[in-house]
Formats: structure tokens, sequence, C-alpha cells
């Protein structure tokens, strides 16, 4: 095998010493799952970053199957100095996508680990590796026909429950903070050891994905957003499937009408008759996911008037603010809480409230509703076809 030459080099690293990691990766992992040439790392290219494509270009990019290979990975690095940036699916596209946060980082990729280790429908919880997709684990609860519900961000078929936890992300059901549903972690920690978060390190414990605590400090939270570990293996709490699901929005015109609305909902989130995380969306958001695009109405350059805001509203019958929640549980609790809501909203003396029935399969409440409900889509990205202010 040929010595590389790389034009791009981890940051303080010479081309002998990264040569040299460079060939215990290949023993490590193959080659085939060493990545160093051009072509092969153009799929690490960032995306959706307001920066030079040539700032946050990686040196190599490495495929571990194994918790036994990323350990491997790790003691290399440490070894030979080379900064690594771990992606789970890489579908991150709100930070970057794959992309490394700094130039000449090895990038290694763990789409390949991809088993869903476990699905527990009584218990409801789920043990998953970090190359699992929300749309393969939908599917998966689909084929077995468990009574489950998942959380996911909006692009939510092709990103990943342990990529979206680990970066604290969240979805739109009453599991919608997914780091507080998150219950056992498993970590390949800085010097290439495993360690087990809550009851995982506790020999001979069947409780890993249901007592989140353990014994003494809780370090779970220590590793989000942050670069303590690479996380392997994550357990999560999933939501058994409400007999009824009642999802509504209401449309408000003015764009002075926010502060009401945050003082209208704060009260119903708080005491629990609304359980997920609302949605208010204003004019630009509802419209581009509906399909609009700013060269409808104009191709003026800086930010959109206030006029063809009121058009596009005209137009297409979304508001100024879009709010959006639902309702979970019995058909008795459901009815008592639809009661609650609709006299808080009426109270107002604004906003048109619009249900399920009457919206139909428009969009965008569609797509929402399907959130709403833990059923995946990417309606979402008609955001990339507005293009200007």
């Amino acid at each position: 095998m040929a010595e590389a030459n790389n034009t791009i080099l981890p940051r303080g690293v010479v081309q002998a010493e990264f040569n040299q990691a460079v060939e215990k990766f290949r023993a490590l992992l193959g080659t085939e799952n060493v990545l160093i040439e051009g072509g092969q790392l153009a799929p690490y290219n960032k995306i959706m970053m307001s920066t030079e494509n040539a700032d946050h270009a990686p040196s190599a990019a490495l495929t571990a199957t194994t918790v036994e290979q990323v350990q491997g990975v790790v003691r290399i690095c440490n070894e030979h100095r080379i900064p690594v940036w771990t992606v789970s699916t890489g579908r991150n596209f709100g930070y970057g996508s794959s992309a490394p946060v700094q130039r000449g980082q090895v990038i290694l990729d763990l789409k390949k680990m991809n088993q869903i280790l476990k699905v527990d429908a009584d218990m409801c919880y789920a043990l998953v590796e970090p190359g699992v997709t929300y749309g393969q684990l939908y599917d998966y609860i689909a084929e077995h026909d468990l009574p489950l519900m998942l959380s996911f961000p909006a692009p939510s078929a092709i990103a990943g429950p342990l990529g979206n936890t680990m970066d604290r992300g969240v979805g739109y059901t009453p599991y919608g903070e997914h780091f507080m549903m998150q219950c056992g972690m498993e970590v390949v920690l800085a010097n290439g050891d495993v360690y087990r978060t809550g009851m995982g390190g506790v020999e001979g414990s069947n409780t890993w994905q249901i007592f989140k605590w353990g014994y003494g400090p809780t370090l779970d939270g220590m590793f989000t957003q942050a670069n303590y570990g690479i996380t392997t293996k994550l357990g999560f709490w999933l939501m058994p499937k409400p007999p009824v699901f009642k999802p509504f929005e209401v449309i408000f015109d003015n764009e002075t009408d926010i502060s009401e609305i945050v003082d209208m909902l704060r009260p119903l989130r708080i005491a629990g008759v609304i359980a997920n995380s609302v949605v208010v969306a204003n004019v630009l958001w509802e419209a581009s996911t509906a399909g609009v695009r700013r060269a409808d109405y104009t191709t003026e350059p800086g930010h959109t008037s206030d006029a063809i805001l009121e058009q596009i509203q005209a137009d297409s019958g979304v508001g100024a603010w879009n709010v959006y929640a639902a309702l979970y549980g019995t058909q008795e609790q459901v009815d008592v809480n639809w009661n609650i809501v609709t006299a808080a909203f009426q109270s107002l003396g604004k906003g048109r409230i619009v249900t399920q029935e009457e919206a139909g399969d428009t969009q965008p409440f569609k797509y929402r509703a399907e959130l709403m409900s833990g059923v995946p889509n990417l309606q979402e990205f008609g955001l990339y076809n507005w293009r200007g202010g």
C-alpha cells in the first residue's frame, strides 16, 4: 500500500506521523474502511454552513463496525496525537452535517454500527447503536406491530436517535425532550476504556434501560454536546401509542400577537394540558414548507417586505404566527383538555382554531401532525427552496 501524501493534515501532525497512523487504521479496520482520497471524502464536506468548505475539510474518514474498533481508533489517535471527529448518521444538517469542526480532523463515521439491539414493548424502551436511523426504527416498530410511538426532529427519517440525543435535540411529542428520555449510554472514553452509565455499570443488572440513575454520581449529561467520549450505544424510553391523538393549529394574523400567544400557552404547558412541544412558526417558515418560494413573489435582494408577507398570508392562508400542538390520551382525557384549550384561545378574542378534520391533507398541517404523532417525513426540507431574506 502506497504511503499517503495528503494536502490536508491534522493540526500539528506531520506527514510521516500521519502515514504511520493511517497504516495502523488500515490494519485495524481494513483498507476499505480508511478513506483518504478526495473523492472518498466528498460526502464529508460541510452542508448549510456559511464558511468555506476548506475550513472544515477532513484529512481522512474511518468507518468502524464494533465497539472494539472504536476503542482501537481512539488508542491510535492518542498515540499519534490525531484529533478525531465522530458522526453517527451524519445527517445533522443544522450543525454542519458530517463535516468536522476543524480542518484536518479525522472523521470517525459510525453509520455502519446500525443494529437495533432491543425494543421492549412492555417496558417501552429501545437500545440502539449510533447508525440506527429514526426511519429504520419506525419501520421496525411497524413491522412488529408494537404499540409504541417515536419522537424525532423534523428531518426525521434520515436522522438518528443517538446523534440527536447527544446533541440534545428535540422532537414534537410529549417525549420531545430527548435527553430527558435517554436511559443508559455506553461510551468509549478518551483513553479507549468503555464506560456504561446508570445501571449499565452494575454487574448482573437487567434494568439498564429502566432505571436511569444507578448508584452514585450521574454522568450522562457530560457526554452531550461534548467531546469526553464516543457513545456507542444509547437506551431511551418510547411513548406508548395513545388511544386518541388530536392535533390542532391556531392561526394568528398579526405579528404583534406573539407575546399574547406565549403568555396564553405558558400555563397550558406548565399544567400539562398540552403535553407536547408546541411549535410557533412564522409566515416564512410556514409558506416555504408548503411549497412557496420567494421567487414566486420577488427577486429583489434584501429582506422580504411586509407587503409581500401580507400577500403570502392572503394567498396561502397561513398566519403571521401559526401555533401547532396536540392532545393525547383516552377520549375522556382529550375531551376535557380540548375544552380547556379552546376556552383559553377563545379568551384571547383572536386566533382561528383548525382541527385535523378541517385541515385534511393540506400542508404544512399534515407534516406537523405526522411529527406530533411519531410518523417520519422530510417535508421541512422545503425550507431549502426559500432563497433570500
